[in-house]
């Protein structure tokens, strides 16, 4: 039978074990320590004070009424329950809203500690497997006796191309992490679009050519804004390298960039596999999965993270509009000087 006393243990038991929780019944309890002694100090001086006074002004005139001299008493110890009484309301009060308030105190904290805690167990599912495949690769170059060259390079081909897959996701981690601490080593200049999106699309094109894409750029305006030329680079890489991997061979692959309300805006358009509606909200959560995530290919799902925090960097905004079997249009617009 679950008896109210083992419903208290089962609770105990799972406070043990959620450290938020722990966290905020701790905070609970000090709100209600410091909301105790502050009404223990004024209800001992609102007593005294109160009594003292009914007495002085009441003794003078029925001083030899014994009757009167009860009542005196009496009165002063009701006001005293009445004043434990209100004093406890007011603890019962401060316990539930401090609970509420700690709650709300703790939250941010809880998130970030979420946050970083599935981020950590996806940062190390993405590195897992890579390492699998180099171990694995490794052991069949050493323990095959009758591993014939070819097959070894193939193996030490396929290690080179997970070990640079780690590589990017490092490099992309450690971007990240340079975005949460500021930026502060952006070199922030006249930069003109038009140069990044030619030097990008040129890239890609040997890429597009293998997987028989079609990759044009249909609009090319001037367009200069404030930024740094790296990040930039890397933000329109890593955009049009998610559509030419995501869009099937013999797909087309389209680029514009032009000046609209003052605004340098970028388009990159694609008639790949798409994006489900339900994933669009999370395509920018790192290290997101879904059925079909444009973001986990290249970089370990870290590639429109960074995206979006290169264009929020620089007071821009991207919006992503797409629909799965028929493509993905990707619009990037940032102020120009």
């Amino acid at each position: 039978m679950n008896t109210p006393w083992k419903q208290f243990a089962g609770w105990v038991t799972d406070l043990k074990h959620n450290p938020f929780e722990t966290a905020r019944l701790r905070l609970t309890g000090f709100y209600i320590l410091v909301i105790a002694i502050i009404l223990t100090v004024f209800s001992l001086f609102l007593f005294y004070s109160l009594s003292s006074n009914i007495k002085d002004n009441l003794e003078t005139d029925i001083a030899a009424n014994q009757v009167q001299q009860q009542k005196i008493s009496d009165a002063v110890d009701h006001l005293q329950l009445n004043i434990f009484g209100i004093d406890l309301v007011v603890v019962l009060l401060t316990a539930s809203l401090g609970y509420i308030l700690a709650g709300k105190t703790l939250k941010p904290i809880k998130l970030a500690l979420d946050a970083q805690t599935q981020f950590t167990a996806d940062a190390s599912h993405e590195f897992r497997t890579p390492l699998a495949i180099i171990k694995y690769n490794g052991d069949v170059v050493l323990k095959d006796p009758h591993l014939t060259i070819t097959d070894a390079r193939e193996a030490i081909q396929s290690s080179v191309e997970e070990a640079e897959h780690m590589s990017t996701i490092v490099e992309r981690l450690l971007m990240l992490a340079r975005n949460e601490n500021g930026w502060n080593d952006l070199d922030m200049a006249e930069v003109d679009l038009k140069n990044i999106v030619e030097n990008v699309a040129h890239k890609m094109s040997a890429l597009a050519r293998k997987k028989n894409l079609s990759l044009k750029i249909t609009r090319l305006e001037a367009a200069k804004v404030k930024g740094d030329i790296n990040t930039l680079n890397e933000m329109a890489l890593n955009i049009l390298q998610n559509s030419v991997d995501y869009t099937p061979d013999g797909g087309g692959v389209t680029v514009e960039l032009y000046q609209k309300d003052r605004h340098a805006q970028l388009v990159i358009e694609d008639s790949g596999i798409g994006i489900a509606a339900k994933d669009l909200p999370h395509i920018f959560e790192r290290f997101y999965k879904s059925d079909q995530a444009r973001t986990l290919k290249q970089g370990g799902g870290l590639g429109l993270s960074i995206v979006q925090d290169i264009v929020r960097k620089h007071n821009g905004t991207i919006e992503v509009k797409s629909e799965p079997g028929k493509g993905t249009r990707v619009l990037v617009c940032l102020p120009l000087i």
